[in-house]
């Protein structure tokens, strides 16, 4: 028996010490990922390259606040219906639900989001998703703007995952081009988008630069609420793409084009030439269960705990040895 004990010591100590090996040392190891150089930064948080060693692959590893997610009500414009006769959820149970949602998420067009892990010993949350190999679509401003069939390109497969996740009534409006990914094939996956911020996106794809731009916040609201669209003279792009721009920017988000309308549009579809594949086609709705959200998040044991079960196993006892009692005679374990 104490034999049986010591290999179960062993035995969970050494695999739950390598899954959180990292949890005090975020810049080498996390449970299977070896973490390296930071090749992303956002508003939620830093991205590092991560290499698992389970797979040999690489992948991208977000480092997200919890409190900045709970102070901006979750990851994404989406929250599962609550349930009737159910407990209130707490709002770090509404970020699990979002992410139980975000991996079940399947569209050549959205990066995938891989596993999450959550340390409840601290205030980081770890997301993995896939690494899209060439990074960022481009950085604005730039004078290296993109050719008018490149940008098409990187639209259409922009719209296709916007569409997608309006299907499943996910909207983030953080669209722009360095939100758009290129994988390994030069396809893009899209974030989160919305019409608005997509034709703004196109803007920048062809003219390096912002349509609206003002180092005033108040004063840059105010430049997209009442000041005109404008298309530089240079370069030269055809007048069905900039009317196709202007029907996505229009002020009043009531008349401004549907995402249907945009998949038709002349300058999209080349004239009717290249059609985009239809909703039914593209789109399938995602259901997220209570089994889906209670596995939506790995918890890292924390390394106290381990140590912990590991003196209580060795004294065959399950009483806390931190803990001390007056003695009232013998142990009953």
């Amino acid at each position: 028996m104490e034999k049986d004990l010591s290999e179960i010591s062993n035995k969970l100590v050494e695999a739950t010490i390598a899954a959180s090996n990292s949890t005090t040392d975020e810049s080498r190891h996390l449970n299977q990922y070896h973490l390296r150089e930071e090749i992303g930064q956002g508003s939620y948080g830093m991205v590092k390259l991560a290499y698992n060693e389970a797979d040999q692959s690489y992948y991208a590893m977000k480092i997200l606040s919890k409190k900045k997610l709970l102070r901006k009500a979750g990851l994404i414009g989406r929250l599962p219906p609550s349930k009737r006769g159910k407990a209130r959820s707490t709002p770090l149970n509404n970020v699990y639900q979002e992410i139980a949602l975000l991996k079940k998420l399947d569209h050549p067009n959205i990066v995938k989001l891989v596993e999450v892990l959550d340390d409840p010993g601290q205030d980081k949350l770890y997301m993995v998703f896939e690494l899209m190999a060439k990074g960022e679509v481009m950085e604005i401003p730039t004078t290296d703007t993109l050719s008018e069939n490149l940008a098409k390109s990187y639209f259409r497969d922009s719209i296709l995952g916007l569409e997608y996740l309006h299907f499943q009534k996910i909207i983030h409006r953080d669209i722009k081009p360095s939100n758009l990914l290129l994988d390994d094939q030069g396809r893009v996956k899209g974030k989160p988008l919305d019409i608005w911020a997509m034709g703004a996106t196109l803007y920048c794809f062809l003219y390096g630069n912002v349509p609206f731009d003002n180092a005033n916040m108040m004063d840059l609201h105010r430049q997209i609420l009442n000041d005109p669209l404008v298309f530089p003279s240079s370069p030269s792009i055809e007048k069905s793409c900039q009317d196709l721009i202007s029907k996505m920017m229009i002020k009043d988000p009531s008349q401004r084009i549907a995402m249907q309308d945009i998949k038709t549009h002349p300058w999209v579809t080349c004239g009717g030439n290249n059609p985009m594949v239809s909703r039914a086609e593209n789109c399938h709705k995602v259901t997220v269960t209570e089994e889906d959200i209670k596995d939506s998040v790995k918890h890292i044991p924390r390394l106290e705990a381990l140590i912990l079960v590991k003196s209580m196993l060795k004294r065959k006892s399950f009483r806390n040895p931190l803990l001390t009692t007056p003695s009232t005679g013998p142990n009953p374990t």
